[in-house]
């Protein structure tokens, strides 16, 4: 029984170490790469900031220091930074439970893959 056991962990673990990505993984790491490419560190009066406009100029991804910095704090730094009005959806704070006063946590932070998302309207 025990040969079986460690038989059945050795193939667990060979197959969960495979050195190949699948195609998915690949388009995502990619697509990450480019994000992170494109990103802005702002220094604002809430502290440092990383922002990322989209190509069509519509939406910026916003990450601030997770436990300090408010969405509020990130709509105006947005503004700052791109010279257009910016604004959170109302639904955005509503799915986290929290009002744009409140510090955004890292929990918030993962709920939006690591980004909070700002309207911009120039």
């Amino acid at each position: 029984m025990k040969k079986i056991a460690c038989f059945a962990v050795v193939l667990l673990l060979s197959a969960c170490m495979s050195s190949e990505m699948s195609p998915e993984l690949e388009a995502n790491i990619a697509r990450n790469a480019v994000v992170a490419e494109n990103a802005t560190m702002v220094q604002s009066a809430a502290g440092p900031m990383r922002i990322n406009v989209n190509n069509s100029g519509v939406i910026a991804m916003v990450t601030g220091v997770p436990g300090v910095t408010t969405v509020a704090q990130m709509e105006s730094a947005v503004a700052a930074h791109t010279g257009c009005s910016a604004q959170a959806a109302t639904n955005i704070t509503q799915l986290m439970g929290i009002d744009k006063t409140t510090p955004v946590s890292d929990g918030h932070y993962r709920q939006f893959g690591g980004a909070i998302p700002i309207r911009l309207s120039c």
